[in-house]
């Protein structure tokens, strides 16, 4: 049997990576309507995993269904998951809530599941679904945090990030972020060390290592439009 603490690993990798929720939290986006928070969660799932569909979508929910799977002492493992949304229109825009569950199958086809109760995360994938739809002060980086035991890569950055200009590239390593550390043996130590308000600028300082160069670079978030919505989805 797969031990439970590697599905939790597993649903915290899904939650990070693929912006899955396995515990439930709620916020409150302004001026959109349900159709916009449906179309968000929509086009966000697609963005990181192809197979990710929309089930039981009716006014005031929807359930997103996709699967992902992780090699151990060269056996395949899978892992289902199953999200719940819960929204409602109030006050020109939308309370919306998440709670979910994730099923993981054993090489000999044994199954079990698993709620993680991780509100933290889960809050921060909301706050993406808000950002996505009223937009957001950013830096506009993509990260890798389990390449470099020093930090995390720099896996990418948006063309209007203010990283580019300020001198930071691809490949470089943030080893801290505002004289925090950003521990290569804490999963979620550099989403925790970047959460600023993201209706307000932040000036921040990130500490990046280069071959055998450590760089300092002070940087200040900009904001980021919405995101443009796919095809509007049935209701």
């Amino acid at each position: 049997m797969l031990k439970k603490g590697f599905a939790i690993l597993l649903a915290v990798y899904l939650l990070v990576v693929a912006g899955t929720c396995f515990a439930e939290a709620s916020i409150k986006i302004d001026k959109v309507t349900l159709a916009d928070v449906k179309q968000a969660i929509v086009d966000m799932t697609k963005d990181i995993i192809p197979n990710g569909e929309a089930v039981d979508v009716d006014e005031n929910q929807m359930v997103i269904l996709g699967n992902t799977s992780a090699k151990i002492n060269n056996a395949d493992w899978f892992v289902d998951f199953k999200i719940h949304y819960n929204m409602v229109f109030k006050d020109n825009g939308v309370i919306l809530s998440a709670i979910g569950e994730s099923t993981e199958t054993a090489p000999n086809g044994e199954k079990n599941t698993y709620e993680v109760p991780d509100t933290e995360i889960i809050s921060g994938y909301l706050d993406s679904v808000k950002m996505r739809l009223n937009g957001s002060y950013r830096f506009g980086l993509d990260y890798d945090e389990i390449a470099s035991k020093d930090g995390v890569i720099v896996k990418s950055m948006s063309p209007n990030s203010p990283m580019i200009k300020a001198g930071i590239k691809v490949g470089d390593i943030i080893t801290a972020i505002n004289g925090k550390p950003v521990q290569y043996s804490k999963p979620n130590s550099a989403i925790e060390v970047l959460s600023f308000d993201p209706n307000t600028p932040a000036t921040v300082t990130f500490t990046v290592k280069r071959g055998v160069k450590e760089l300092n670079y002070t940087i200040t978030s900009v904001f980021f439009p919405p995101v443009k919505a796919s095809a509007r989805v049935d209701k």
